[in-house]
């Protein structure tokens, strides 16, 4: 027999029913916003009535949330992706920072899959040795290599 399902799956196979899996509710919150602030009503209502009103409000609002609807392949990369530490750029106070940033994330998808740093340069506009200097500078943010490859 298989493992129950935890209630973000519930939420990714539109298979919640208040009826049946209200009690999930009180586990760990769910990353998506209107869902979590439904659940923290259901942990904050005092009377089971209330509770079960608000399952079948949470039901209503899972089945109206297209973005929960993710690929079979895709599932996981969301939480890759807000795993990831945050770089430390200010799009506000450094401008040069980010546009360094950008062209290095370019210059990487160019080099890694077996292009040269010349071929880099010339389709940013820039000299290999600004190329280098980018790649070295991005590897200060210890990304991940499928991260480089997106951009």
């Amino acid at each position: 027999m298989p493992a129950p399902k935890a209630l973000p799956q519930h939420v990714r196979d539109a298979t919640f029913r208040a009826r049946r899996h209200h009690g999930l509710l009180v586990g760990p919150v769910v990353p998506w916003p209107e869902l979590a602030s439904l659940q923290a009503i259901y942990v904050a209502s005092t009377s089971e009535p209330e509770r079960r009103a608000v399952g079948v409000l949470f039901e209503h609002a899972m089945r109206d949330l297209e973005s929960v609807r993710l690929d079979d392949d895709g599932s996981g990369e969301l939480d890759r992706i807000l795993a990831l530490p945050p770089v430390p750029i200010s799009i506000a106070n450094d401008k040069r920072s980010v546009q360094r940033y950008w062209r290095a994330m370019q210059a990487a998808a160019v080099v890694d899959p077996g292009g040269s740093l010349r071929a880099a340069a010339r389709e940013l506009g820039v000299s290999p040795a600004t190329v280098r200097r980018d790649l070295r500078w991005l590897d200060t943010f210890a990304l991940p290599d499928w991260l480089r490859r997106v951009a």
